[in-house]
């Protein structure tokens, strides 16, 4: 007769603990106590016949035979979750989850989800903010906006525009300044952001920045911006985030030097993903608002 299957819970806490070579950091892991995960590796062996774990050390070294296992259940386990996600899916089967930086969310999609919403009625989504990458699998994301070179395998990965940066600055502060050049904006006071360091534009055009100067730092995109048109000095930005304050003329752009990066903007998603059709919706009116050839603005796709 065949060995009875390992209750479920049991063959997490042994991934956990083959994953990390400590019953200590899977029962930290796992938020249960030491004890229990060694009870757990014990009974597991005396169902399989089998030794699971050796010392090594401070370490508990997996037999291959636990490898074996802790693999089945990882592969299992994303199967659960990718079902569950099915099943929640077809609950709210017009409802995209995006994940994206929080300055473009606000600054740059945020304004067009109406256009969606007249595109494709009946389609909502969920914008959820973060600099971290969601993973795609079993996180409930549907599909990211990413900062970076890409690719991130086995995700598809669509290029949407690339990280061109420029200077802006208040109307006030601009007409002050007639003549920009990398010399004198190295005497004017600028604002800072972790994603957009001043070197990135300075460095072409032979120009040091004097070391420990005083800037103002925010890694808020949109606060940021806010400083720059209150005119306390020179952001650097691109054309998504600042779209909305050159348009109203809060921010003008400050001399004509724009500095091409290596990052791009690209739009990931995972191909096995039940809403695959609105996912292909949602690329191809994104498209449309960046005004590239196979996009449109409204219409139903296939």
């Amino acid at each position: 007769m065949a060995p009875r299957p390992p209750p479920f819970s049991a063959l997490r806490t042994l991934e956990a603990a083959a994953r990390l070579r400590s019953y200590t950091a899977a029962a930290a892991e796992l938020m249960v106590t030491h004890s229990a995960v060694s009870q757990a590796i014990r009974r597991l062996e005396e169902d399989l016949g089998a030794k699971l774990f050796y010392r090594r050390g401070s370490f508990m070294e997996p037999a291959p035979s636990t490898l074996v296992l802790a693999r089945a259940y990882h592969e299992a386990a994303q199967h659960l979750s990718r079902s569950l996600i099915d099943i929640a899916g077809r609950n709210t089967p017009d409802k995209l989850v995006v994940s994206l930086p929080p300055g473009l969310a606000r600054l740059w999609l945020s304004p067009r989800l109406p256009r969606l919403s007249a595109a494709f009625p009946g389609v909502s989504c969920d914008l959820r903010t973060t600099r971290d990458l969601a993973s795609l699998d079993g996180d409930g994301v549907d599909l990211a906006i990413r900062f970076g070179q890409g690719p991130w395998p086995p995700c598809r990965a669509e290029p949407l525009f690339d990280l061109t940066l420029f200077p802006v600055a208040s109307l006030a502060l601009a007409r002050q300044h007639p003549e920009v050049t990398p010399a004198l904006m190295a005497t004017l006071p600028l604002i800072e952001q972790p994603d957009h360091p001043w070197e990135t534009w300075f460095v072409p055009s032979g120009v040091t920045l004097p070391s420990g100067g005083a800037r103002d730092t925010f890694d808020d995109e949109q606060l940021a911006l806010d400083m720059a048109a209150a005119g306390m000095g020179v952001a650097l930005t691109y054309a998504q985030a600042a779209e909305p304050y050159l348009a109203d003329g809060r921010l003008v752009r400050f001399g004509d030097v724009s500095v091409p990066t290596e990052r791009r903007a690209w739009l990931v998603w995972r191909e096995d993903n039940p809403k695959l059709r609105l996912i292909r919706n949602f690329s191809w009116w994104l498209r449309g608002e960046l005004g590239l050839a196979d996009g449109h603005r409204s219409g139903t796709a296939a």
